[in-house]
């Protein structure tokens, strides 16, 4: 796939999570609907996040990174939006639950680089 098609298909995916955050976020009361509320909640505002970070992610990685294969970078770009989709909505959650503090986020952050420095090196070690 060209780096445009990988784009379109993105954009329309990620199009897709924020109208059915929105949808959610509209026509979901949690209150009346318990945790299953919620967790649409989390899944599709977690599926936009991803979403908007990899096209932005693949979008710069193709800009400074011609010579690397357009997949290699989706890949890339996807798995550090997930991290950040994460430690987003981990924040929700414990926000939500009241246990939120600025240390634990920075453990957070610093969790999930240590994931990705872990990749990282696995990917060194396949070249």
């Amino acid at each position: 796939m060209t780096l445009r098609q990988y784009l379109i298909l993105m954009t329309l995916c990620t199009v897709l999570s924020w109208v059915a955050w929105v949808a959610v976020l509209i026509s979901v009361d949690p209150a009346e609907q318990g945790i299953l509320a919620v967790l649409f909640f989390y899944a599709s505002l977690g599926l936009a996040v991803v979403g908007t970070n990899a096209i932005i992610g693949l979008f710069l990685r193709a800009r400074f990174n011609r010579l690397e294969l357009v997949s290699r970078l989706a890949a890339t770009s996807f798995r550090q939006a997930i991290w950040f989709a994460a430690a987003v909505i981990i924040a929700l959650v414990l926000e939500r639950m009241k246990v939120f503090t600025w240390w634990i986020m920075v453990g957070i952050i610093f969790a999930l680089l240590v994931l990705e420095f872990f990749f990282l090196s696995l990917r060194r070690r396949a070249e």
